[in-house]
């Protein structure tokens, strides 16, 4: 059975309830999807570590190598774009809902400056 199979079959096994920590089941998933992504880094960095090990015992690399190495200026910056398109894609949800608060507050803000206009009797001329 290959692995996308196997997870496949996984979760279709789990027919028993999810446990709940918290109240709002949405932040439940969240917890849910991040601990999976936590276990995925997690296995990455295992991973890394194994091609590390194999590149130092073939001679490919030396021990230290990745540890002492510092990127170029022009890598630097590449590594930082990198970072920052990483970055967004993962807060995308949050900076989404940012923009729909955003947007409610003006649409408030313009509502009420509207409200108050039309509420407020226009001044007379001869009442000064």
């Amino acid at each position: 059975m290959d692995q996308l199979n196997a997870v496949r079959a996984a979760i279709e096994y789990s027919t028993e309830p999810r446990i709940a920590f918290f109240e709002d089941p949405a932040v439940d998933r969240v917890l849910g999807i991040t601990m999976a992504v936590a276990q995925e880094v997690g296995t990455v960095l295992e991973r890394l570590d194994t091609l590390e090990r194999l590149l130092v015992q073939s001679g490919s690399l030396q021990a230290g190598a990745l540890q002492a190495y510092v990127p170029d200026p022009a890598v630097a910056k590449e590594r930082l774009t990198m970072q920052e398109a990483f970055v967004t894609r993962l807060l995308r949800v949050v900076e989404q809902e940012l923009v729909a608060l955003r947007a409610e507050q003006a649409e408030r803000s313009a509502a009420v400056a509207a409200e108050t206009t039309a509420s407020t009797p226009p001044r007379r001329a001869d009442a000064a």
